[in-house]
């Protein structure tokens, strides 16, 4: 099974392990879903662990950690090509692009 997942939900599994998000992660790390990694999503995970509200939660080796097994375990893809308007939130509707533009990436 192919998952796309938000940035939130990384953020999330990074600062309450053991939470249902934390849960998620794990189950991808482990192999048990295949989730999919592209450069924007990458670079908004990236941002967000190292803004000052959650380096109070976390170490910055705990956040480098978290992130590298995340990098290591993700199908990387390029980012969608098209992004039509879809959700609540235009800021993720390139998680919503259509499967068609999920393609391998170099990452």
């Amino acid at each position: 099974m192919l998952v796309v997942l938000d940035a939130g939900v990384f953020v999330s599994a990074a600062i309450t392990p053991g939470g249902v998000a934390s849960r998620i992660i794990t189950a991808g790390v482990e192999g048990r879903f295949e989730y999919v990694l592209c450069p924007r999503l990458v670079s908004e995970l990236t941002d967000v662990l190292v803004r000052r509200k959650i380096k109070r939660l976390i170490s910055d080796e705990e956040g480098r950690r978290f992130l590298a097994e995340v990098l290591a375990a993700g199908r990387e893809v390029n980012d969608p090509a098209e992004v039509a308007p879809l959700s609540r939130d235009p800021d993720d509707d390139y998680l919503l692009a259509s499967p068609t533009s999920i393609r391998p990436s170099g990452l």
